[in-house]
């Protein structure tokens, strides 16, 4: 997984990142949280994704 940045749009905060396959992905994030729980979310998004469009 790689983050390509991080935004904020319509009161959410959000991250683009390309996932392990190649797939880019817009991930809605919580706006608290914790560095490791936040690298842990965008990790199990893009490995879900990944499966699903394998």
């Amino acid at each position: 997984m790689q983050i390509l940045g991080k935004g904020y749009e319509n009161d959410h905060h959000y991250f683009h990142v390309i996932s392990d396959q190649n797939h880019l992905i817009k991930v809605r994030v919580p706006e608290e949280m914790d560095d490791n729980d936040l690298r842990n979310l965008l990790e199990a998004v893009c490995n879900d994704y990944d499966e699903s469009n394998s």
